[in-house]
This record gives structure tokens, C-alpha cells and sequence, in this order.
């Protein structure tokens, strides 16, 4: 019965029970008689008689809505249960729904009788209209489309929107358990400005987002002391297993990578087979058209072919449109590429990176069946609170730190444990720069046992040991403050830079042409692909260089097999690559089949959680970071490489187990942890008000984004809209076409780049510019700048050895890189010593004119040492002249 029900019994009168009132049948039989017009009083008469009903049952309920945990219990059963009876029953007799009500007629029925309560007043606020604009609001941030959901139902306008959010509750956060993994990165809104002002500055707010996933509950291995990091991050191994390439560690990652480009031959072999063996070639047919196309204009009026010159048709003189015919920049597009987006043929990516055949049989298929149950189980990502710096200097990531060890309980900042349990170490992931900085912020933190300071800077700690508390130098004791820190890099944002590191490296040789094919065609649009700006982008642009290039690599074998009648196999082609002389294929072989591959296996690994997939893509890819300039990379390649060999086994399986995340459990869709944070950062926007955050803001959206993001989906199920974060789709949107590759196959095909793969050429990018003579012993050299770098990161500045120079692309390259200009003011004061010693007469007022130039700046340094030279080189020449030539040396 509901609460808004009276008796229905009887009703007592003076002495003895009256008489009974009429039954609902009975009224109902004749309300059936009576025309609509005598109905519709009827209805009128039953509306008014619950005005004051309905009035209060909207008081009852007008602050409801202002608890955030009342829609995470919303019932829309019990809701319409305790509603006025008349009009909920009036509402369902319209509809015709039928007990019991599906979950999507219920939510019709809800919100017309909230429009129906509506219509006393629009001044309060009712719960169900209310959360569909908060999450309107969510998705689309406008004030406008806020205020007209208020005024069209009983939703509140974007002011109720704006308190409420500002009103919620600011509850710490529950205590993490377990073992866990979390990551910081920055998170930042800038502020809109709309008028100019003086001394003027963009308002912002920057702030360090912190996530954590509790990968173990019960798991106590971050309880144990001896695996905290300070205790193995100095121990000896062998160190040839990470500098040799043909060590026995690097000879396993070599086999799986090697397994995948097994696969992968296998299926564009038998891609390239078919299309030899059914006499239709369509990268033929594709540059035919365009070659059509230069030549040849074609009337729309009566089909008569005309040479490109003509305006006018030749046949019956009608002007020939320029448009029409494909004149212009667009010319020689492929006409593949113009066909309407339904006609375009999708090619499955993921198949190629799979084991395709059944035939092949190994140790990749066992890997991958491996792969497909390591992301099965669901791991939940949770905020965490976030801190108020920008993680981008030595003394903000120290309180980044500081703040992670408070928070997750480690060890030596918890005074009281009580009921929550406290860690000794924790794993942290982030992204490059925090990663740099971070690593030094462990090496060289201390604190002081006396004062218990947190010091940064070794020097900077003795001096305060010595002034302070009188300590000798001698006796500093130096005991590491983040010891307990587990750094490890976001592999999402390791991937980003594989991919721009690999086009940095193959820009000028081969991207450029692939950009440009693909329409970046204006100088910006090209410096958007170089940078890789979009990340989505460009993972697009390396498949489609991967499909086609490795289908134009494979086609001269497959041609030979046709002529011979053989079918073409992997290890077949491996064996004719042995004796391709084309340094152009060999080049272009490598980049397909180790670099780009490498990126592949790398995201393929991520996302199925497969430590080799993940440890064969560094390794493989590893050369482009030491063979061009990327510092900091170079450096994190290297630490991540050594902790992997150095970890205890405890901590090396927790890692591994570990390294990407299913938050929808999705087997094949893991990510790291930074990428979920990036994610998380994008929910935490949705739920920020207008304007430049405050931290209370920031705060109060985090302690609070689980709720709102479970009030969100709350509200979509029930309208029956599926939340688009929790779809999930065994096929990427990022697949690359049918049409653009074969765009990329025409454009490889008609510069002759692959042309004659058995005869030695002169080594040239595919738009014909020569490259540089080093070029093909890239991995060689790039090896021996890993060697060396790694001795000096781990070992010291390496003594009696120079860094190899880093391996150029153009010719240009080598000559910009040795230019005295763009030296350092180092290499030039050395080259300008040197310049000095040749000298004799004028060496002393050189020295002390350079005295004074070494404490100005760069500009005054390449002055003087143009200044050094001309002197030098006209001594050499005076020299030259007056050196007696052979025939006087004979008379002599």
C-alpha cells in the first residue's frame, strides 16, 4: 500500500457502521458511458482533488537530491511506489505498460511523473531529472544547455548544478591494502581570458594526479624489508648479458621478436600471393590511373579522352572543368583513396600480429595462448588524493614522494600504525621527465638522523650535518630518504616516444614520403607528423608504412615463386634477403622487420600483459634511442633494462605480472598505469567547475569521482545508453585501411626505392635524396653508443674512449652537427687552444686576449676563434709557398 493511501473500508457515523462506498468497478462500469467531454471533467476533478497530494509529496522529497550517495540506492520501483498512486496509475494506464515494467518503461514512467509534478512549480528539484543534467552537464561543460534542461523539467539550473557539486562531501579516502602499484602525473586547466588587460597573466592551476590499483588485496610482499629497492639496485651482475647483443638474455628477446615477424610474413606472403596468382595487381592499377590522370583530361559530357593541355573537349567542344577532371593538388591521389568511406575495405591489423596459419606451430603460438589469459582478471584503478605541485623539479617531486609514502603507509612515516597496515616499499610509475628527476631525487635524498631534515643535494646534506650539529665530515652518515621507492616508466608513454623516435630517425629517408602520400601535405601539417602530435595519428601512419612496406619488401620473392611455381614461405624469404645487394631494400628491410616491428610487439605486449612482447620491443627498438639524440631515454632505457636483471625474483614476478591493466577486463585491452591515469584525469574533468580550480576543488572532485562516475552510468543504464568508457570492441578504430595502404604501396612502387633488390645502388631516401655513407651500419654503431653510455651512467665517465657520433641520416646532418656554431662552448674553447698552439710570434697576445674572451659569451667565443683561424689558415698558406718544390730540392 502506499504511504499516500487512506483506508478503504468503511468510515464510522454517529451510532453503527455507514454505508459502504461505492466500489471501483461499479464507477468504472459507468465512466465507460459517458462521452469524452463528461470524462474529461471527470479527469479534471481527480487532478485537483490531489493538488495538495502532490504538494506535499514534492516537499518530501525536495532535498533528496542533495546527497550523492541517495543515486547510488535510486530505485525506480520503489520511487514510483511511493509516489501519488492516482497519478502514477493514471501515467501507466496511457502508456499501457503492464506489471511487472521493464527497466526502460520505468524510466519513462519516473520522469513523467516528475514533468507531471513539475507543473505546480519548476522551483524544486527532483532527483531523476536532476541526475540526467549533472550528467548532460558532464559530457557536454555548458552553462546554456544546463539551464534549458532546468527550465524544460525540474532538473535544476546550472547554479544548482554548480552548489551541489561545490556542497559534496570531502571524506578522506579509504587506506590502500594489499599490494599495490600507483602513478603521478601532471593534470593542469588553464584558465580563458576574454579581454586584454594590463600586466596581464593567464590564470591556471597545476596540480600532481596520484591513481593506485590494489593488485594483490592480500598480498604482503611489499610488507618484506629486504626487497626494498636500495637493497638490489646495487648489485653486481654480469653485465655482457644487457651490453652484448648476442647474449644469451638478448638471444631469447631476439627469438620472440623473431617469432612475430614469422607470423607476420606468414600472412602478408600469403596477401601478396593471391594478389600475384589472380592476375590483378591493384598498386599496378592505381598508378596506371594516375599516370591517366597527368596525361589525359576526360569529358564529362561525351567521355572523348583530351590531352591535359586542352580547355575545350576536341570531340564536341564543351569546356573541359578543371575540377571535375582532378586538376589542382589532389591530382594524383590515388583514386582508391577518394572512394566513399562505407566501399573502403578494412584490413584486420591485429590478425597479422597473430598467429594466423595453423600450420605454424613454435614457440610464438604457445606465447600467444599464453597472452590471451593474462589480462582476464578485472582490476579496479582508483584515485587518490592529489598534490598541489607541478612534478617537474627536484624539490616538487621530493614532495611528490613525500606525499605517496604518507599516503600509502610506508614504513618509517607511519608513528602509530593501529588497524591499517603499513608498507616497506612501493611500486610508482610515471612518465619520462617526472622518471629523470625522480631517479636523482632517490640517489641523493637524505635524512638527518639528528633533526630528521629531508635534504636534497649530497653536498648540500654534509654542509648541513657539518654546520649544524658539528658532525666531521668523515662521519656523515648518508641514509637515503626514498629507499622505498620502486620507480618504473608508464609504458603508454614509453610507446609515444618509440613511435616518435622511429620517425625522427626515418623522417627524411621515408616517412616524410608516406606523410605526404597520406595528405600532411602544407609544412605545418608535415612538422604535426614528424612530432607525432597525435598519438592515435600516428600509430595509424606506422601501420599503414608496416603493411605496405613489408608487402612491396616480400613481393620480388613472391614473384620468384610464382615463375618457379613454388609457395613462398618465411623461411624462404629470409634465405633470398641473404643475397640482396640493394642497400635501399636492406635499409628499408631493417627499418619493417626490427624497428617498426618492435613497436608492434611493444603494444601488442601491453596489451595482453606479456613481459617478453614487452622486454623483446625495448630491447629491438632500443637502437634508434642510442643511435640518434634522446638522452633522456637513453638513460631510461638503460635502468629499466638493468633493474630487470637485477630484480630478486619475488619482486621481478610482481613487476612483470603487472605491467598493464584491464580496468574493463577486457583480456586484450590492458594499459599501464599511466595511461590510466590519463584517463582518470579526463573523468576528473568532466566533474570540474567552470573556471580555474581551486585546490578544495580539485580535492573534493577526486575524494568523489568514484560516485559521480557511478552515478553517471547509474543514469545512462537506466535511459539505455551505454556509457561509451564501457564499450568494448574486439576491433581497433585505428586499423589501417585498404586504400591508404595500397597509396603507400603506389607511392614505394613508383619511385623505384625497392627496384632491382640483387644490384648495388647508390643509397637514397624515396623521394631520391642521397643519405648518408654510415647509414647501413646504423645498429653497429648505435650498439657502441649503448655500451658507452651505459659506462657512463652506471660506471663512471669511461676513461681512454669518446662517445661514437650519433648516426646521421643526410649528408646535411653531419655537416650541421660539426659546424663550429652549433658546438658547445666547451668543444669551442678547446678547438680555439689548439688553434693557438700552432702559433709562434703572435701566441702570446693571442692567449691573453683570450684570457678575457673566455669570460663572455658564446657569440664572443665563435668571433675569436674565426678570428684564430683566418691567422692559422694564412700562416699555413705562407708556409705552403715558401716550401721549395721537388725540382728545387733536386738541383739542391
Amino acid at each position: 500500500m502506499s504511504k499516500l493511501e487512506g483506508p478503504s473500508a468503511c468510515s464510522s457515523s454517529g451510532t453503527g457502521c455507514s454505508t459502504s462506498r461505492p466500489r471501483a468497478e461499479d464507477i468504472i462500469g459507468q465512466l465507460k458511458e459517458l462521452p469524452l467531454y463528461e470524462l474529461g471533467k471527470v479527469a479534471r476533478y481527480l487532478g485537483e482533488s490531489q493538488v495538495k497530494r502532490v504538494r506535499e509529496d514534492i516537499v518530501s522529497m525536495a532535498n533528496e537530491y542533495q546527497d550523492l550517495d541517495f543515486f547510488t540506492q535510486l530505485d525506480s520501483g520503489m520511487w514510483v511506489d511511493d509516489r501519488n498512486p492516482v497519478v502514477t496509475n493514471f501515467i501507466k494506464g496511457i502508456a499501457g505498460q503492464s506489471e511487472p515494467i521493464k527497466s526502460k518503461e520505468a524510466y519513462s514512467l519516473v520522469r513523467a511523473v516528475e514533468q507531471i509534478y513539475s507543473t505546480q512549480t519548476l522551483r524544486h528539484v527532483l532527483p531523476w531529472s536532476f541526475a540526467e543534467n549533472v550528467v548532460m552537464n558532464s559530457v557536454v561543460s555548458s552553462k546554456l544547455a544546463a539551464n534549458i534542461n532546468g527550465l524544460s523539467s525540474p532538473g535544476g539550473s546550472y547554479m544548482t548544478i554548480r552548489r551541489w557539486l561545490e556542497n559534496q562531501a570531502c571524506n578522506p579516502l579509504p587506506a590502500p591494502v594489499g599490494d599495490c602499484v600507483c602513478a603521478f602525473d601532471n593534470d593542469q586547466v588553464i584558465g580563458k581570458t576574454y579581454h586584454v588587460r594590463a600586466n596581464q597573466k593567464q590564470k591556471s592551476s597545476v596540480i600532481t594526479s596520484v591513481c593506485m590499483a590494489e593488485l594483490d588485496p592480500s598480498g604482503s610482499l611489499q610488507k618484506q624489508g629486504q626487497l626494498k629497492p636500495s637493497l638490489w639496485s646495487q648489485n653486481n651482475f654480469e653485465t655482457s648479458e644487457m651490453l652484448d647483443y648476442d647474449s644469451e638474455h638478448h638471444t631469447a628477446l631476439s627469438n620472440v621478436h623473431y617469432g612475430e615477424v614469422y607470423d607476420c610474413l606468414n600472412a602478408h606472403l600469403t596477401v601478396v600471393h593471391g594478389q600475384l596468382t589472380s592476375g590483378s595487381d591493384e598498386v599496378d592499377t592505381i598508378l596506371a590511373q594516375q599516370q591517366f590522370q597527368r596525361e589525359w583530361k576526360v569529358c564529362s559530357a561525351c567521355q572523348h579522352h583530351n590531352p591535359r593541355s586542352k580547355r575545350l573537349c576536341q570531340n564536341c567542344k564543351v569546356p573541359l572543368s578543371s575540377a571535375a577532371q582532378g586538376e589542382g593538388p589532389n591530382a594524383q591521389q590515388p583514386i582508391a583513396a577518394k572512394r566513399p568511406r562505407e566501399t573502403v575495405e578494412e584490413v584486420s591489423f591485429d590478425d597479422a600480429q597473430q598467429c594466423l596459419l595453423e600450420s605454424h606451430k613454435g614457440e610464438s603460438e604457445s606465447t600467444s595462448s599464453e597472452m590471451k589469459q593474462t589480462n582476464d582478471v578485472h582490476v579496479h584503478v582508483k584515485p587518490r588524493d592529489p598534490i598541489f605541485v607541478n612534478p617537474n623539479s627536484f624539490e616538487s617531486v621530493k614532495k611528490v614522494f613525500l606525499d605517496l609514502g604518507r599516503d600509502f603507509r610506508i614504513q618509517k612515516y607511519v608513528t602509530d600504525p593501529g588497524e591499517f597496515e603499513v608498507r616497506d616499499w612501493l611500486l610508482v610509475v610515471c612518465d619520462g621527465i617526472p622518471y629523470t628527476i625522480g631517479q636523482k631525487v632517490i640517489a641523493d635524498t637524505f635524512r638527518c638522523i639528528t633533526c630528521e631534515a629531508v635534504i636534497y643535494g649530497k653536498s648540500s646534506f654534509t654542509d648541513h650535518c657539518v654546520t649544524l650539529h658539528n658532525i666531521e665530515e668523515e662521519s656523515v652518515q648518508y641514509v637515503q630518504e626514498f629507499d622505498w621507492v620502486h620507480l618504473r616508466i608508464g609504458f603508454g608513454h614509453y610507446e609515444m616516444n618509440m613511435l616518435r623516435s622511429f620517425f625522427e630517425m626515418n623522417w627524411e629517408a621515408m616517412i616524410k614520403d608516406l606523410s605526404y602520400t597520406l595528405g600532411f601535405r602544407t609544412e605545418n601539417a608535415q612538422n604535426y607528423a614528424k612530432k607525432g602530435s597525435d598519438h592515435h595519428k600516428s600509430w595509424e601512419l606506422l601501420c599503414i608504412f608496416y603493411e605496405g612496406s613489408l608487402q612491396e619488401l616480400v613481393r620480388p620473392y613472391v614473384m620468384m615463386c610464382v615463375e618457379k611455381g613454388e609457395e613462398p614461405t618465411p623461411e624462404g624469404y629470409l634465405n633470398w634477403s641473404k643475397d640482396v645487394k640493394s642497400p635501399n631494400y636492406q635499409f628499408m628491410q631493417e627499418q619493417t622487420l626490427t624497428y617498426a616491428q618492435s613497436i608492434l610487439n611493444f603494444r601488442k605486449g601491453v596489451r595482453y600483459n606479456s613481459k617478453d612482447l614487452i622486454m623483446a620491443g625495448k630491447f629491438k627498438h632500443s637502437p634508434i634511442l642510442h643511435g640518434r639524440n634522446h638522452p633522456k631515454y637513453q638513460l631510461i632505457e638503460l635502468t629499466e633494462a638493468r633493474n630487470d636483471l637485477i630484480m630478486p625474483a619475488p619482486v621481478k614476478d610482481f613487476v612483470h605480472g603487472h605491467q598493464s591493466i584491464s580496468a574493463s577486463g577486457h583480456p586484450g585491452r590492458g594499459e599501464d598505469m599511466d595511461f590510466q591515469l590519463e584517463n582518470l584525469n579526463k573523468r576528473s574533468k568532466a566533474w570540474t567547475l567552470t573556471g580555474v580550480p581551486t585546490e578544495k576543488d580539485w580535492l573534493r572532485t577526486f575524494r568523489n569521482l568514484e560516485k559521480l562516475d557511478m552515478m553517471r552510468a547509474d543514469t545512462l543504464r537506466r535511459m539505455g545508453c551505454e556509457d561509451p568508457k564501457n564499450v568494448t570492441s574486439t576491433s581497433s578504430s585505428h586499423t589501417p585501411k585498404k586504400a591508404e595502404i595500397l597509396a603507400w604501396r603506389a607511392a614505394l612502387r613508383e619511385s623505384n626505392f625497392l627496384q632491382n633488390p640483387m644490384e648495388d645502388c647508390v643509397m637514397k631516401s624515396v623521394s631520391g635524396e642521397p643519405l648518408d655513407e654510415q647509414l647501413p651500419n646504423f645498429t653497429h654503431i648505435a650498439w657502441s653508443r649503448r655500451r658507452y653510455l651505459y659506462t657512463v651512467f652506471f660506471q663512471g665517465a669511461a676513461t681512454g674512449t669518446s662517445i661514437p657520433d650519433q648516426i646521421f641520416v643526410v649528408p646535411e646532418e653531419r655537416t650541421s652537427y660539426h659546424d663550429i656554431r652549433n658546438q658547445t662552448k666547451e668543444v669551442i674553447s678547446s678547438k680555439v687552444s689548439e688553434l693557438i698552439s700552432y702559433l709562434t710570434e703572435v701566441k702570446r697576445d693571442f692567449t691573453e686576449e683570450w684570457a678575457s674572451v673566455q669570460k663572455k659569451r658564446k657569440e664572443h667565443y665563435l668571433l675569436f676563434h674565426d678570428k684564430v683561424w683566418e691567422v692559422v689558415d694564412n700562416l699555413n698558406t705562407a708556409l705552403v709557398l715558401d716550401e721549395p718544390d721537388a725540382a728545387d730540392q733536386n738541383e739542391l
